[in-house]
């Protein structure tokens, strides 16, 4: 399939309805990534898979990875990869050419075959939390939206399970010179993650995480601002004193335009709250 240079530039259509049949076939044939949110939810896992299949020659697992992809009632789509990773894992196995299919899919044009290759990264069993941790780093960097979000939303399950190590691992990412990361490194433990489980300690007690939104209460980057600015706001919601106290003092210990953007919008629920 030959891909036009407009296809690639497109802006994406703003309803479901209105994405072109060709470039969904494009989509599902793994030739284009998705360039916005309503794209991504445009796309048949099911019939993506069938594709992934015969481009992975894994013919043998085709109905077990087909059922993988099948969406089930009520089933948010961070659940799906889950399933399809795990179905994924045990087919390349089973597999001699396995470590090279899954390289293949690490690096491939579609969006949700490297999101798939990073829930098997991420999933496969026995590996430590470092290894997780570092398998995630070139996904976490991906210059495509959705794989930089499901990369944060694949390890987080791992992350709460060793939160002192977490963080202590995740220190150095919030002082790389990589905007992606850095926010990766705060987005990925917020205490009330919006597609996420609540993690329940950082609820009870910020504190510890503290450290992680000191290196980045003055960055540079809108994008790793907000992520900061997002985190305080969730901790607001059950330690609305500590979000308090924390705001006071970065906006003495610090006159950066940023840091007093972090502050403002991360109080935003709390002027809400007193509002009503």
């Amino acid at each position: 399939m030959n891909i036009p240079e407009d296809w690639i530039y497109r802006k994406g259509a703003r309803r479901i309805s209105e994405v072109p049949e060709e470039i969904l076939m494009a989509l599902h044939a793994g030739k284009l990534e998705t360039v916005n949110l309503t794209e991504w939810l445009a796309m048949d896992s099911r019939r993506f898979m069938d594709n992934m299949v015969r481009e992975l020659k894994l013919e043998a697992h085709h109905d077990q990875l087909l059922l993988s992809a099948t969406p089930l009632e009520e089933e948010g789509p961070s659940k799906r990869l889950v399933r399809i990773a795990d179905a994924l894992i045990k087919a390349f196995a089973n597999d001699p050419a396995g470590t090279d299919k899954l390289a293949h899919l690490t690096s491939h044009t579609s969006d949700m075959a490297r999101s798939w290759a990073n829930g098997v990264w991420v999933r496969i069993p026995r590996i430590s939390l470092e290894e997780k941790l570092e398998h995630s780093r070139a996904f976490a960097a991906d210059e495509h939206f959705g794989v930089r979000e499901f990369a944060w939303l694949l390890l987080r399950p791992f992350l709460m399970q060793e939160q002192e190590l977490s963080i202590a691992l995740l220190l150095p990412w919030t002082q790389d010179e990589n905007p992606y990361l850095r926010r990766f490194a705060i987005e990925v433990m917020r205490p009330r993650g919006v597609w996420a489980s609540h993690w329940s300690s950082l609820k009870a007690d910020p504190t510890p995480a503290l450290p992680l939104l000191e290196n980045c209460r003055a960055d540079t980057e809108r994008y790793v601002q907000l992520s900061v600015a997002n985190w305080l706001n969730d901790a607001s919601k059950t330690q609305p004193d500590w979000v308090k106290d924390v705001c006071n003092r970065w906006k003495k210990e610090s006159d950066a335009r940023a840091t007093r953007w972090i502050v403002n919008h991360a109080q935003r629920s709390m002027r809400k709250q007193n509002k009503g």
